[in-house]
């Protein structure tokens, strides 16, 4: 089934049924994909992240906005979103994009329209699509994305100002907005069966096991034991900074990756967890933030894979700190700390890094979880009980607790602010969980979506533009 026209809040609430999983692109909007396969998406407008054929409504929140879902006018089978746009695997198996095209995100072979959104940006305001099938996509959170086709190829197409398409060239082939890039996808030349991004780049895990990168190379992303190349990117100053223009081999085999804002980590066949990248903050958890290497800006990083000492099935990065289900079903954390994003109990180390509270080992929260949302400061999990706990901080709302004001208080970059250093429960059930940076989305069990934290952009779905400190129910989603 496919949904398609604008509601306002002058219209009858709409009934769209049940959800089956929920994303979102950046801070202020959310998509859900309906357990019929339509898309609904609400919260921010501003680039025309709601597809329905504006930027400028259908609400007034801090800025364009609809306070409730509308319909995308597609059936999809999974998403990814970069920040300002989405783009679609819809259900015939073919890729549809929307919002900001100012570094050819979209895909369609210009980076002039066809739309206009704010600030006379290029964007576009409906799903266009873009003339390849895919069976998986993923979003570098800094214009552009990469896809798995149903050949097994990736493909990338966007920003290429640090090599991120991984076709071997640093500038070009299209020009966007003052950077390289590219406006249609182009070949990275591996066969893929899971993808990862960082801010400018990517890692995969190949067909035979092994772990490729590419893009930036500035901490040491790329894991292959130097930051010095092997090429020179352009970077967003024009300066020349260190990259890869083609996928590199990390010489690690994985099931599973995962990228913070210039580190990842990755599960081994084994089930070990290694990590690379910036350690500015013990990212890397392998017991020290002073090195193994020094990268950019003298920052201590690791440019190649190090182990953390643990064995899981999954991470999940937020750039200052990652957490990770262990093959017992426990989830511990490690990073930085100055919001309680550890969940141990404490946000006054166990470690300091940089002069902020961190953990450079991995620290149990104490609980057990089969999957992980990540926000800019904090964490939620989805027990194996099927509850929600949220851990971190809490000045929107984000712990879903009934509470703004603590449980505790963390530095928060040195200012007090209200935190939990430990999980608290939401109080819902669930089977899926997003965050849009300042608050989580659930599709609970019903299948009705009930979301938490910040409301500034109609992000929670719930007529409103306010703050919620407990879940609220999204209109027009259920059973």
């Amino acid at each position: 089934m496919t949904l398609t026209g604008t509601f306002t809040l002058t219209d009858p609430a709409p009934s769209y049924g049940p959800a089956k999983s929920i994303l979102s692109a950046g801070l202020g909007d959310y998509c859900a994909i309906l357990t019929s396969g339509a898309v609904v998406c609400w919260g921010g407008n501003t680039n025309g992240e709601l597809a329905d054929g504006t930027s400028t409504g259908p609400d007034n929140c801090a800025d364009a906005c609809s306070k409730i879902p509308v319909p995308v006018g597609i059936s999809a089978t999974s998403m990814a979103g970069d920040g300002e746009g989405y783009c679609a695997i819809l259900t015939s198996g073919m890729v549809d994009c929307w919002g900001s095209n100012g570094s050819g995100d979209l895909g369609i072979g210009t980076s002039g329209g066809p739309d206009t959104c704010t600030f006379n940006e290029p964007c576009s305001t409906r799903p266009v699509p873009i003339g390849i099938s895919a069976t998986s996509l993923v979003a570098d959170g800094a214009a552009g994305y990469c896809a798995i086709l149903t050949s097994g190829m990736v493909d990338c197409w966007g920003d290429n100002s640090f090599g991120e398409l991984g076709d071997g060239a640093g500038s070009g082939p299209d020009h966007c907005a003052d950077s390289s890039c590219s406006t249609t996808p182009v070949s990275t030349g591996i066969h893929a069966t899971s993808l990862a991004a960082v801010n400018d780049g990517y890692c995969a895990i190949l067909t035979s096991g092994m772990v490729d990168c590419w893009g930036d190379n500035s901490f040491g992303e790329l894991g292959i034991g130097t930051t010095n190349g092997p090429d020179t990117c352009s970077g967003y100053s024009g300066n020349g900074l260190p990259c890869s223009t083609t996928p590199v081999s990390t010489g690690i085999h994985a099931t599973s990756l995962a990228g913070g804002a210039a580190n990842y980590c990755a599960v081994l066949t084994s089930g070990a967890v290694d990590c690379w990248g910036d350690n500015s903050r013990g990212e890397v958890g392998d017991g020290s933030s002073s090195g193994p290497d020094s990268c950019a800006y003298s920052t201590p990083c690791s440019t190649a894979p190090s182990s953390t000492g643990i064995s899981g099935t999954s991470v999940a990065s937020n750039g200052n700190s990652s957490c990770a289900i262990l093959i017992s079903g426990a989830v511990d954390c490690w990073g930085g700390n100055f919001d309680g994003e550890l969940g141990d109990g404490t946000s006054g180390g166990p470690d300091t890094c940089g002069g902020l509270p961190c953990s450079t080992t991995p620290t149990s929260t104490g609980i057990s979880a089969t999957s992980l949302a990540v926000g800019y400061t904090g964490y939620c999990a989805i027990l194996t009980s099927g509850g929600v706990d949220c851990w971190g901080d809490n000045a929107e709302g984000e712990l879903g607790d009934g509470t703004m004001t603590g449980p505790d208080l963390c530095s928060a970059l040195s200012e007090s602010s209200p935190c939990s250093t430990a999980p608290v429960p939401t109080g819902v059930s669930a089977t899926s969980l997003a965050s849009d940076g300042e608050g989580f989305c659930a599709i609970l069990n019903s299948g009705a979506a009930e979301c938490w934290g910040s409301g500034d952009d109609g992000d929670l779905g719930d007529a409103s533009a306010n703050n919620s400190d407990v879940p609220v129910p999204v209109v027009g989603i259920g059973p």
